[in-house]
C-alpha cells in the first residue's frame, strides 16, 4: 500500500514490505541489497560502482547507469541519524533536502516503512514522488526475491531432515523389528455441554466439536465427521511430503482436499439399510514440483495414499471392540 501526503516542501510515502525491519534496515546500509532498491526508469545502480559509510555523517558515493545507452549519472548522499533497526536519514549536499526511512515492526514478518521527504522544492514533488515509488517497488520485489529464497533453502533443509529421520527409522526398524508394534496414543472425548465434545491428547493439546443445529448442536465447532476428513486430508499429504523427500522431489506446493457424500438418516437411525457414515468420498491432491514428471507425481500420491494410516483405517474393515463401564 503507498499513500501519499503532501505537504508544503516535501511528501511522505507509507509502504508495507515483506520483511521484518531488520531485514528491511540492512537494505540501506549494504551495498548488494542497497543497489537493488535505489533505481530509476531507465537506470540501475551497479553495487560493484556503490560506496557506503553507514554511520552518521558517512558518505553515499555511487554511479547510475542507463540500460538502453549505459550513459552514467553520479551520485553523492550522506546519513544522517542512523537507529538501527528503526530510523535511517539520508541528506543531500548542497541542498536543504532530508530524507528519513521510520521502520515499524508489524510482526509476522512484515514492516511499515515511511518514506518522509523534506525540503524538496515544490515545483518536483511530483516527479519525486513517481521516482521514490520506482524505487520502493523494487525494495518491495527484492524484499519478496529474498524471502522467496529462504523458503526454498529451508525447505530444502526440511526435505534433507525428514529424508533422513525416515532412513534412520527404517534401519533401526530393520535391526529392531520387535519395537515396530505399538498401541496408539489414546483419545478421549468428555460431553462438555449438549453436544459439544472435548477431547484431550497426553501433552495437553485440545480438539472441540460440535453438532449443527439441526440435529441439537451449537455449531461451535467443528463435526466430529468434518475432523474425520481433516484426518484423512492432513494424513494423506504428511504421507506425500515423507515420500517425496525420500525420493527427493522437490514440492513448491501441495494441498489436498477431502469431500464426501452423507445421508443423515443413517445418523439418526431412521433406515438401518442407510449407511452412518459417508456413502462416497474424494480426495483432491493439487501438487506442483517444476520439471517432474506428472506420472511421477501421480505415482508419488498413489503410493502414499496406500501408506496413509488414516486412509488405510478409512478402506480396511478393522477390528474394532465396543466396551461399555457404568456405575
Amino acid at each position: 500500500m503507498t499513500h501519499s501526503d503532501e505537504r508544503l516542501h516535501g511528501f511522505s510515502v507509507t509502504r508495507i514490505l515483506p520483511a521484518g525491519p531488520s531485514k528491511v534496515f540492512s537494505y540501506f546500509t549494504d551495498e548488494e541489497k542497497f543497489a537493488r532498491w535505489f533505481v530509476v526508469s531507465g537506470y540501475l545502480t551497479p553495487a560493484a560502482r556503490l560506496s557506503l559509510d553507514a554511520q552518521p555523517g558517512g558518505l553515499i558515493e555511487g554511479v547510475m547507469v542507463s540500460e538502453s545507452d549505459g550513459s552514467e549519472i553520479p551520485f553523492e548522499l550522506r546519513y544522517g541519524t542512523i537507529d538501527p533497526p528503526t530510523t535511517v536519514e539520508f541528506r543531500f549536499p548542497d541542498s536543504a533536502e532530508n530524507v528519513t526511512m521510520a521502520l515499524v515492526d508489524l510482526n509476522e514478518g512484515r514492516t511499515q516503512l515511511t518514506y518522509q521527504n523534506e525540503g524538496l522544492p515544490p515545483e518536483t514533488r511530483a516527479e519525486a514522488v513517481a521516482g521514490v515509488g520506482v524505487m520502493l517497488d523494487a525494495l518491495e520485489s527484492a524484499l519478496s526475491e529474498s524471502r522467496r529464497h529462504a523458503f526454498e533453502r529451508s525447505e530444502v533443509m526440511a526435505s534433507d531432515n525428514i529424508r533422513e529421520s525416515i532412513e534412520n527409522a527404517k534401519q533401526y526398524l530393520s535391526e529392531h523389528p520387535d519395537e515396530a508394534r505399538y498401541t496408539d496414543q489414546p483419545a478421549t472425548a468428555v460431553i462438555e455441554d449438549g453436544l459439544r465434545c472435548r477431547v484431550e491428547y497426553a501433552d495437553g493439546a485440545v480438539v472441540v466439536t460440535d453438532m449443527p443445529t439441526g440435529v441439537g448442536g451449537e455449531n461451535s465447532a467443528p463435526s466430529p465427521g468434518w475432523l474425520a476428513r481433516a484426518a484423512l486430508a492432513s494424513c494423506d499429504a504428511t504421507l506425500i511430503a515423507m515420500r517425496a523427500a525420500e525420493l527427493s522431489i522437490p514440492l513448491q506446493s501441495l494441498e489436498v482436499t477431502v469431500d464426501s457424500e452423507s445421508d443423515d438418516r443413517g445418523l439418526l437411525g431412521m433406515d438401518d439399510a442407510v449407511p452412518a457414515g459417508p456413502l462416497s468420498s474424494r480426495i483432491l491432491v493439487r501438487i506442483v514440483a517444476e520439471g517432474v514428471d506428472p506420472q511421477r507425481l501421480r505415482d508419488l500420491v498413489e503410493w502414499a495414499d496406500r501408506h496413509s494410516p488414516v486412509s488405510d483405517a478409512v478402506r480396511r474393515a478393522v477390528p474394532t471392540a465396543v466396551v461399555v463401564e457404568s456405575e
